[in-house]
């Protein structure tokens, strides 16, 4: 029977279409699989490239907010009753001058990686730089052209 299936031309070339179009998808499939994988693997990297600076910001917070309630801490009833704020009052407010300051860097850092939009100019020709430049600094022929 399968003799007669290879034999019959129409078949035969059935056949090979449908495993060209299954090489072509394994090879589309397999092409998605390793962009994917190679998409993961460039996110793990950056993740572990950032790692120590994240969490040096980290650490760098938590001691200025502990320096800052210390300090806070520090002040008598009368003190921290003339900047308005109360002892139990301490962490919030250092915690909303905290935010406000990671709020204020984030829109600094946003605003120092917007691109500017450069403006198409059209290339000066050689006649144009040469009438800028300074007598001193043009060819002899063209001075005495000139």
């Amino acid at each position: 029977m399968y003799l007669w299936l290879f034999s019959n031309p129409d078949i035969t070339h059935e056949v090979v279409v449908g495993r060209g179009l299954r090489a072509e998808a394994m090879s589309r499939t397999s092409y998605v699989a390793m962009s994917r994988l190679a998409d993961l693997v460039r996110h793990v990297v950056r993740g572990v490239v950032r790692l120590p600076g994240a969490a040096w910001r980290t650490l760098v917070r938590r001691q200025r907010r502990r320096r800052a309630m210390a300090e806070l801490g520090a002040l008598n009833d009368r003190a921290l009753k003339d900047i308005g704020v109360s002892r139990g009052e301490i962490y919030a407010r250092v915690e909303e001058v905290m935010v406000a300051e990671d709020r204020r860097r984030q829109a600094e850092a946003a605003r120092a990686t917007v691109a500017v939009p450069v403006t198409a100019r059209p290339k000066p020709s050689i006649a144009d730089l040469l009438q800028e430049a300074e007598p001193a600094a043009r060819p002899a022929r063209l001075r005495a052209a000139a």
